[in-house]
């Protein structure tokens, strides 16, 4: 009995977290928002990636210098700082 409800739980377990995880979506200076979002495809602006994000999703901002023509407005979002030395 407890084999066969520790493979329940296991098997739930890896069917869920793939719903619960999203896709990396990335911005670039460089890119372009006709693209597809990803690493060699990146968007142009954040408002753009806004646009298209689900819940769940991350965007991730390649680093890079440009100018604000308007301000970007990122609602109801958390952020996370991965990869960056603090």
């Amino acid at each position: 009995m407890n084999r066969k409800y520790l493979l329940l739980c296991l098997l739930l377990e890896m069917s869920t977290s793939s719903i619960v995880l999203g896709a990396d979506f990335y911005v670039s200076t460089t890119g372009n928002d006709s693209a597809s979002g990803s690493l060699s495809a990146p968007w142009k602006t954040p408002n753009y990636a806004m646009t298209k994000v689900r819940a769940g999703d991350s965007v991730r901002l390649i680093a890079g210098t440009d100018s604000v023509i308007s301000p970007c407005h990122i609602p109801q979002t958390s952020f996370t700082r991965s990869g960056v030395k603090e």
